[in-house]
């Protein structure tokens, strides 16, 4: 898919209200889809799905579980990691954002990353295999916290932090959430295919203060 390339998701609250956007994302796959016309138009599919390998409902928390977890989560052979540009960009993040923190940091202070859930419903829209493209917001976290009673954590050097958390410093350290939109193909029940991601947006969604 070409950088341009972008995937949304618009919804209205009846046939004669304005479009909205829900979720948008740069394409990352070129996985083709099975999908149908225009003019025809996609059927939306319940939340609570049982039909798709994995519930809407239930994907980003499944999600977030591999990012949390790895290959030690169960969620894991669900969803295929040789494709997904998301997972390959935020794990060369945290590698990169802990060691430079260990390099000045490790020895008064400690740098730890998780994942979870976003509060956005998720839409999802059937393809003709009987999948669904569905689109969902995950929240990924990093909290840097003082491991020394005398140690403060500063963020003098990342005025996004301290602009949204309103100081410069902290004596128990800070929580910074990104939000990331994502969109997912995902399988029918009875498909030997994987989850896959489709494209991805992140924004950093708040920094604050621990405790």
């Amino acid at each position: 898919a070409a950088e341009s390339d972008l995937i949304l998701s618009v919804s209205q609250q009846d046939p004669w209200a304005p479009y909205k956007l829900t979720s948008i994302a740069t394409l990352t796959s070129d996985t083709k889809l099975n999908l149908a016309p225009a003019y025809v138009g996609a059927i939306p599919i319940p939340a609570d799905s049982p039909f798709l390998a994995i519930a809407p409902d239930d994907l980003a928390a499944a999600y977030a579980d591999v990012l949390t977890k790895g290959t030690g989560s169960a969620y894991a052979a669900s969803f295929d990691v040789a494709d997904d540009a998301f997972q390959k960009q935020l794990d060369a993040n945290r590698t990169q954002r802990l060691n430079d923190f260990n390099q000045t940091g490790a020895q008064t202070g400690s740098l730890t990353f998780s994942a979870s859930a976003g509060t956005q419903p998720p839409v999802a829209l059937a393809t003709l295999d009987s999948g669904a493209i569905v689109a969902v917001t995950v929240d990924d976290l990093d909290t840097v916290v003082p491991t020394n009673a005398d140690a403060v954590i500063k963020v003098d050097n990342n005025p996004i932090v301290q602009t949204l958390a309103g100081v410069a410093q902290s004596s128990t350290g800070f929580t910074t959430t990104y939000a990331n939109q994502l969109f997912f193909f995902v399988p029918s029940q009875s498909s030997k295919e994987r989850i896959s991601l489709l494209g991805y947006s992140s924004n950093v969604l708040q920094s604050k203060v621990v405790g």
